[in-house]
Parts: C-alpha cells; structure tokens; sequence
C-alpha cells in the first residue's frame, strides 16, 4: 500500500477514540482485516487505500502490523525457523501463539516490547486491544490441534487439553472434575457422519450452555459435544437454574417430570421414536416412521408451546440430526438384516452389542436412511421425518461421557440421581420392548417402554452461531 497523504490531527482532550471508532477495521490485505478494540491514540492520520475497485479513504489508528507468520510444522514453535511469513491472515485452521506474538511501543527514543497489549485471533481475524501510539504488532499463528469449524467450536476449544480415549478402554468409566480438557474421537469408527468428534467425559464444569427460555426463565444445557460439521449437540439440564441432580434436570410433562416411551410394548415396533405396523411380517413394516412414539409427542410439544425455541429455530441445527438406531445385531450394512426386528422375535439392537457385549461405542447412525432423525429443513441426509430439531441423547454417547452398562458411575456429568430415557433400543425379550435409559446410579439400564422415566431433551446449535461466557455455571456459554 502507498500513502498519497497523510493528515495529523490533535484530537480534543477527552475524546473517546472507543466509543467513536468501535469496530474500525484497517484492510491489510483483501481479505484480511486487523480489529482495533478500545483505541485511544492520540494521533489519527488518513490513508488511502487502493481497493479491488476505486479507492477507500480511511481514518487510522496509530498501528502499524509489521507482520504475520504461520508456522509451516505443527508443533515447531522456534521464530527464526518455524514460521514464514504471510501476507494474507489465514481465515481458519490456526491459533495464536501468545508466547511468540508482541507489540512493541514508541517511547520516545526506541521501540520497547510491550507485552500487556491484549491480542487475539478468531475468525480469521486478529484483534489487538491498542491504547497507546506507535504500537508496532508482530503475531504469530500456530496450525490447531483440533480439526473442527465455527466460532463456537472456536470458544470452546480455547485453552482444552485434548485426550483420546483408546479402543478397549470403554469398560472403564470416566470420573472426576475434566474442566479443561475434551476428548476427540480416535479414527473413523468413532466419527458420526460429518466428521471427527470432539466430546465431554468425566465431569467437567465448563460444558454449561444458557439457551432459550421457558416463559421469562432461561433454560439451561451441557454441551454432550461438537459434531463433526461444528454444530453444537447439548442436553437439557434445567430450567431458572443449572441442575445436575433431581428432577429439575427433566422437563415437566403435564404436570410430571415423567414419561413412557411408547404406549404399548409387545411388539418390536415400540422401541421406534417412530414406529411403522406393530406386528408385521417384516423389519421394513414394522420400522417405518410414520406413527410418532408417546415422546416424540412430548418432546415436540415441550419445544413449540412450553418454550420459546421455535422462535430460535435459525440458530438451531437442522442436518445434525437424532439417531435411533435399530439396526439388528447381525447387520453389517446400511440395510438391517432382515432374521429380527419384527413381531414378537427375540432381537438384539445393535446398540447392545456395541455397549453392553462389545464395548465399542460409534457416534456413526448405521441406517440414517431410516433411524437418523431430521427435519426436511436443510437436511442433507436421514429420514426428513422430524417436525422440530428436538431429540434425545444415545446411549453410544452416555458411554463416551463415561457410562458404562451394569457399573455405578456417579461422578460424570450425565449423572443426575434419576432415571431418564435414551433414544437407544435395547432389545425385545419374551414380549417386551426395552430401551436403553440411565439409572439412579449411574449405569446403562433396561427401560421398558411403556414405564415412565424421566425426559432430557437434546438439541444441536449450528456451527455458526458465536459464543460469550466460559461455559460455568456462573458464566454459561450463550449464543450472541
């Protein structure tokens, strides 16, 4: 860029730079912007700047970014050899490295490091927190250590330490305070149908999202995890107040905090979020989707009259989905084996043998043609059968966060000293339709579904939406 002229001026004493120039954006280059907050130079001067088209005139903060570099290794952090520099802020794929990254400022006689200037990268983006003239920036930006997208994944991610759980150690359960750290999916077999999946165990204090409203109460969630496309899948915990315990973590259902899954439960039908013809010949009757189960029902009228997230529909995941999984035990495709998962014939749901025989849980939907649960909103993939975006936790996901079939686990988060419903058939024994639920004490338990349990509703915010907060209770995240 070449200054055709430059214009000093003394600004009146007391001005507030701030509050006149909020959001001032200086074009480093098309495409790349650098975002003064809260400066208060003493001195502006004008710039023109050629643009794509014609010429922009500019009033500028005393800042001058001397330079971006990248680092060309993951984690290889030395300046004079790891980095090259850009011309261009990447838009995505990199984090500040606030160790190397400085200012530096005029006083008088030199250029003194200043290293109290507050800087940060996000959303492409690289924003200096400038109050003092003749500031000089040098920043630095590292390759991520995580793959996922959006701003809220962006938040989230800040500072996590990141863990993988090893195949083989999904018998054990996970306990504990897991503030700051997430865990990812290990390889392709743990990955739903986006991507790679970043996800919470343990009991960690910063997965609290404040989001929507049961008439002036705000309505409380815990983030389960990010999906693989960055949307954001999280589980109702509360309504006026945080609740980790108690019935205060279900919603109220005509008065109760409980529901059966299903009326009925003599036929294979019943473990449906919706169900085709109880008693057919065949698994495709039976398992169509065209009559909605008894929570289904409650789920949706929860979401359009008890709250106001109809209202919130934009911000809300339409493609993320729910799944239901009722893929038989013996299928290996994406068609379930036709030898049960009809009538009366004992079956075994592929969920039981992932997480009670196997212990080898997948975020994967084995026939999202038919059990991934979406609205024909959006949505690219599953069966466009849902109403609203409201659904259930799996149990495949209760086993992430540190469940464990048949073994107490009362110190992770999805622990609420009741017993409430998964979105997971079990199986159908002896004339019995049975759903995976949570138990009292914290293990994977056997709901037959017509007994009334307690109802958790999850829902995934989109990928784009921004985040404010620290995820505690004292500061949940919240959508702006």
């Amino acid at each position: 860029m070449k200054d055709t002229g430059i214009k000093f001026e003394t600004l009146r004493k007391g001005f507030n730079f701030k509050k006149a120039f909020i959001g001032l954006v200086v074009i480093v280059a098309i495409g790349s912007v650098i975002i003064l907050k809260g400066s208060k130079a003493n001195y502006t001067y004008e710039q023109i700047i050629p643009f794509a088209e014609g010429e922009v005139r500019i009033r500028k903060a005393d800042l001058n970014l001397m330079a971006v570099n990248v680092q060309k290794t993951k984690g290889c952090t030395t300046k004079d050899t790891c980095y090259e520099s850009t011309k261009d802020v990447p838009t995505s794929g990199y984090k500040i490295n606030e160790e190397n990254s400085y200012c530096t400022v005029d006083n008088g006689t030199k250029d003194v490091e200043d290293k109290t200037i507050p800087m940060e990268y996000k959303n492409g983006k690289v924003y200096i927190g400038v109050n003092k003239k003749g500031t000089r920036c040098y920043i630095y930006l590292d390759i991520k250590e995580y793959d996922c997208a959006g701003p809220a994944c962006e938040t989230i991610m800040v500072n996590k330490t990141i863990l993988t759980r090893a195949a083989g150690t999904f018998g054990n359960t996970i306990t504990g305070d897991k503030t700051g750290t997430i865990y990812q999916s290990a390889d392709e077999s743990q990955y739903d149908d986006f991507g790679k999946v970043y996800y919470f165990a343990g009991n960690p204090t910063d997965n609290w999202v404040k989001f929507g409203k049961v008439g002036s109460s705000d309505i409380y969630w815990r983030i389960i995890r990010i999906n693989g496309d960055g949307s954001i899948r999280m589980i109702y915990s509360g309504t006026g107040s945080a609740a980790t315990t108690g019935t205060d973590t279900q919603i109220t259902v005509e008065g109760k905090n409980t529901s059966a899954f299903n009326s009925s439960e003599n036929y294979n039908a019943y473990v449906g979020y919706m169900y085709g013809t109880p008693g057919s010949k065949s698994y495709a009757e039976e398992h169509k989707n065209t009559t909605p189960s008894i929570i289904k029902t409650v789920l949706d009228n929860w979401y359009n009259t008890t709250t106001n997230l109809s209202t919130l529909s934009t911000k809300l995941s339409h493609t993320a989905g729910f799944c239901g999984d009722r893929s038989s035990s013996t299928d290996t495709s994406t068609v379930p084996a036709q030898t049960g998962g009809y009538g009366t014939t004992i079956t075994y749901y592929g969920a039981y043998y992932r997480n009670v025989t196997n212990k080898t849980p997948s975020f994967k939907c084995t026939y999202k043609g038919n059990d991934l649960y979406t609205t024909p909103e959006d949505a690219s993939q599953g069966n466009k059968k849902l109403t609203y975006p409201i659904g259930l936790i799996t149990v495949d996901e209760v086993a992430f966060a540190g469940g464990v079939s048949g073994t107490n686990n009362t110190s992770f988060y999805l622990y609420t000293n009741q017993y409430y419903w998964t979105m997971s058939p079990r199986y159908f024994w002896y004339g019995t339709a049975y759903m995976f639920g949570m138990s009292t004490y914290g293990g994977l338990d056997n709901h037959n579904v017509s007994f009334p349990y307690g109802v958790r509703p999850v829902i995934n915010l989109k990928a784009d939406v921004s985040f404010t907060g620290n995820g505690t209770t004292s500061s949940p995240y919240e959508v702006s």
